[in-house]
């Protein structure tokens, strides 16, 4: 399901977009989408959505005055979402494509004037949830249920899950790029990733499961790993080393190259 974030700082024109956009969904055969919209930064930055590669983000470039705030409001989505995607809408010739794509990755960039913004939208919602639906394959993501929603996540993002200390009814996913919660704990997510055909997750510890694929190296006479991107050394069980020897060596990972 598309998630569609709309900053538009007319209220008109805000409404005109959002009616396209359900017009294209429904050609599109997607009429379970949600589209919210937003007259300032501060209420889309205050509404945020959990990352994933079903979000949009159609952002107007100028706001209330402010010839960049879609830009910036951009750049704080890009921060916290490396999934989504962005589109810009503008009236205004000088803001160049190639300078916003540059910066923050956007999908589109629209001419609120021409009169192909309906084109424009079946194009790139179509590629959209065409490259979600490439990360929807069990074996490429992994779905997690949290308190905001349903999200898929690469798996290729995924470091390790960890035991919440807070509450033992939750886990905690740690990403390349974020941290969530998911409402699963250890051994329910453990559960779920067995029943995985890849067999790329593995328990190193009674409070962590590793992604095999990121395992970067392994110190202290395999006492401690550590994976790629993280500065986190994760204690190994001593139970748990031929297994893990075994496993690396099937997937043709040397944690001491």
């Amino acid at each position: 399901m598309l998630k569609i974030q709309i900053l538009e700082d007319h209220p008109d024109e805000s409404a005109r977009i959002k009616e396209t956009c359900l017009r294209v969904m429904k050609k599109l055969g997607e009429n379970d989408c949600k589209i919210s919209t937003y007259q300032t930064r501060k209420a889309l930055e205050a509404n945020l959505l959990q990352p994933s590669f079903e979000n949009v983000y159609i952002l107007d470039i100028a706001l209330l005055g402010n010839s960049e705030g879609g830009l910036e409001a951009s750049r704080t989505v890009r921060q916290h979402d490396s999934y989504a995607s962005i589109i810009f809408l503008t009236v205004h010739d000088e803001f160049l494509p190639t300078t916003y794509k540059y910066q923050v990755e956007a999908l589109d960039f629209i001419d609120k004037r021409e009169n192909t913004m309906e084109s424009d939208f079946y194009r790139d919602f179509r590629r959209v949830i065409e490259k979600a639906n490439e990360n929807d394959d069990d074996n490429k993501s992994f779905l997690i249920h949290n308190n905001d929603g349903n999200f898929r996540i690469p798996v290729k993002e995924i470091l390790f899950f960890t035991s919440n200390p807070l509450n033992s009814h939750q886990s905690i996913l740690q990403t390349k790029t974020e941290q969530m919660h998911v409402n699963e704990n250890l051994k329910g997510v453990e559960n779920l990733l067995d029943s995985r055909s890849d067999d790329i997750f593995f328990k190193v510890h009674r409070s962590y499961v590793i992604n095999l694929l990121q395992v970067a190296h392994i110190t202290g006479n395999w006492k401690f790993l550590q994976l790629k991107g993280s500065n986190e050394k994760i204690r190994i069980s001593r139970d748990k080393i031929n297994d893990l020897r075994k496993r690396l060596k099937l997937l043709e990972i040397d944690p001491f190259n």
